[in-house]
C-alpha cells in the first residue's frame, strides 16, 4: 500500500504499507515533509522519516537518482543503488534538514539504522548529500 499527499498548505507526506510480515511494523516507510521558509524560490524543510529498507537518503531524495534503492521488479535492484556500495541502505530513521531549489539541494540528516518502535536516543549518524540540479534556464545564459 502507498498513499502520499498533502496534509496541509506547507506539510506533505508519503506512506508505504506493508502486510506481507505479520511481525514486521504496518508501515513500511514513511516521511513528513514540512516547509519551514521559503525566499527567492528556495525552501528550507525539515523531514523526519522512518523506512525498512531506503536508508539514510530516504529523508530527502529527488526521483531515481540511484542514491535509494526504490521497488524496481524489472531491474537487479541490489545491483542498482548506489547506497548500497556505501553501507547506507537498509534500515533507518532520523530526520532530514533541506536546502533546495530548481538549480541545487543540500540534504543534511540526524539519522540511526533501526526501524519501528525502537528508543534510538541521541546517538545519531549524520549523513550528507548536496547536488547540482541546473535547468533550461542556466542553459540560456
Amino acid at each position: 500500500m502507498f498513499f502520499a499527499g498533502r496534509a496541509g498548505e506547507n506539510i506533505g507526506f508519503a506512506l508505504e504499507g506493508q502486510l506481507a510480515d505479520g511481525e514486521g511494523p504496518t508501515f513500511a516507510s514513511f516521511k513528513a515533509p514540512i516547509r519551514l521558509y521559503t525566499k527567492d524560490s528556495t525552501d528550507v524543510s525539515f523531514i523526519p522519516f522512518m523506512t525498512d529498507a531506503l536508508g539514510a537518503s530516504f529523508g530527502f531524495e529527488l526521483s531515481s537518482t540511484g542514491a535509494v534503492r526504490h521497488l524496481r521488479p524489472w531491474e537487479a535492484r541490489k545491483a542498482i543503488s548506489a547506497q548500497q556500495y556505501i553501507g547506507l541502505d537498509g534500515e533507518a530513521e532520523g530526520f532530514a534538514v533541506v536546502l533546495a531549489n530548481n538549480q541545487f539541494f543540500i540534504n543534511a540528516s540526524l539519522w540511526a539504522p533501526v526501524h519501528g518502535h525502537v528508543d534510538i536516543g541521541l546517538n545519531l549518524s549524520k549523513y550528507l548529500r548536496a547536488a547540482v540540479t541546473p535547468s533550461d534556464e542556466l542553459r540560456n545564459i
